[in-house]
């Protein structure tokens, strides 16, 4: 099983080593080829007009390899984690999905300005995709003209962070999501008895009881797999998980 460190220091090396990967839209770490760019051309001919045919054959010249966005991620799976090797499609969990369909596929999601600083989550925005790596940085295989760009989360576009699920990657620790800045400071428990939970979803340890119309400390929101909305709240000075169908958020 990889860890999100290891994704995070997968992309650290395409970047120092950015001279040698290129943008190139449908592709997840292949070599750049004649072959590969006929079959990208035909397969996505909007993505590979005439205008950029000199900077495909510059990369071919070069040897260079290519991804797209989500498939800097893919490479990262689909590679088994060892850079500059050719990947195997489909390979060790990972679904070849969209920008959009790997933030979706995400065991749990947040705004971007409550990222937790924890290496290997993915940032997103619609139809984009990059990895965070710790310390406020991300990278990501940015279009044509850039390729590989690090930058620092608040430069780029993004809007949403994700958590990609235990089949694919398990991380160092579980994201505790920083206040999401709203105009609700509680949670008003709509149930007759509702369980606390120490993490989001029904599967998580039970750590204590709370009644209707108990008004509890909100901190923010978290999703379980189904999408279900789960809200941080304050227990018994700790913290704490309540399903968002036995309470609601109250200013």
């Amino acid at each position: 099983m990889f860890t999100g460190k290891q994704l995070a220091e997968y992309c650290k090396k395409i970047y120092a080593h950015k001279d040698h990967w290129a943008y190139w839209y449908g592709t997840y770490g292949n070599k750049c080829t004649e072959s590969k760019y006929k079959s990208k051309k035909k397969q996505y001919p909007s993505h590979y007009g005439s205008s950029r045919t000199k900077g495909y054959m510059k990369d071919i010249e070069q040897k260079r390899r290519c991804a797209d966005c989500v498939g800097m991620i893919k490479s990262f799976f689909w590679t088994g984690n060892h850079y500059d090797t050719d990947p195997q499609y489909g390979t060790n969990h990972c679904p070849d999905k969209s920008a959009n369909g790997m933030i979706e596929h995400c065991k749990k999601t947040g705004p971007i300005k409550t990222i937790p600083d924890i290496p290997g989550l993915v940032v997103w925005k619609s139809g984009h995709i990059g990895v965070y790596i710790g310390g406020g940085y991300t990278i990501e295989m940015r279009g044509f003209d850039y390729d590989c760009v690090k930058r620092k989360v608040t430069e780029g576009p993004w809007t949403k962070w994700g958590m990609l699920p235990k089949t694919m990657i398990t991380y160092d620790e579980e994201p505790e999501p920083k206040p999401e800045p709203t105009e609700y400071g509680h949670v008003l428990v709509t149930g007759g008895r509702v369980n606390i939970r120490s993490a989001p979803g029904v599967a998580s340890k039970d750590i204590g009881t709370v009644h209707k119309d108990d008004v509890l400390v909100y901190q923010g929101v978290s999703k379980e797999a189904d999408g279900k909305p789960w809200y941080l709240i304050v227990y018994k000075n700790q913290n704490g998980w309540i399903s968002s169908k036995y309470a609601k958020l109250v200013k």
